[in-house]
């Protein structure tokens, strides 16, 4: 799960700076569209595989530790990013919905970054 958090947080890295050229464009700053679309789609189906992988971890765990799991407020915020991840990826930008407030969306994609501290615990298991 480190090792995929690591990625994904690449990916979204990568998402991000896709967002980033579309709005240089978008302000007459940049121009020339690349490859973007084709490599957006690789983006899309890695980012679907992660929240795939993150969502079957969150559901072992709950299969493992039933309410035990929610003990750590950690993994209590860490069911909530994976929740409303798996939401937004897997259910409104299929559908195209557009929110009220979409800049909420937003916040929560940089929400997932913050599971990268996830890889601090383990990190912490193999210190001798």
């Amino acid at each position: 799960i480190g090792c995929c958090l690591v990625m994904n947080t690449c990916v979204t890295f990568m998402q991000l700076q896709i967002l980033g050229d579309i709005a240089n464009e978008s302000l007459g700053l940049k121009t020339g569209a690349t490859s973007r679309d084709s490599f957006a789609d690789v983006l899309r189906a890695a980012d679907i595989v992660f929240v795939t992988i993150f969502l079957a971890d969150l559901l072992l765990n709950l299969y493992a530790f039933r309410l035990g799991y929610f003990v750590q407020i950690f993994n209590m915020v860490d069911a909530a990013i994976v929740l409303f991840t798996t939401v937004e990826t897997l259910v409104l930008e299929p559908l195209a919905l557009k929110t009220q407030n979409s800049s909420v969306w937003g916040v929560l994609r940089i929400a997932r970054l913050a599971r990268v501290l996830r890889i601090v615990r383990f990190m912490t298991f193999f210190q001798g």
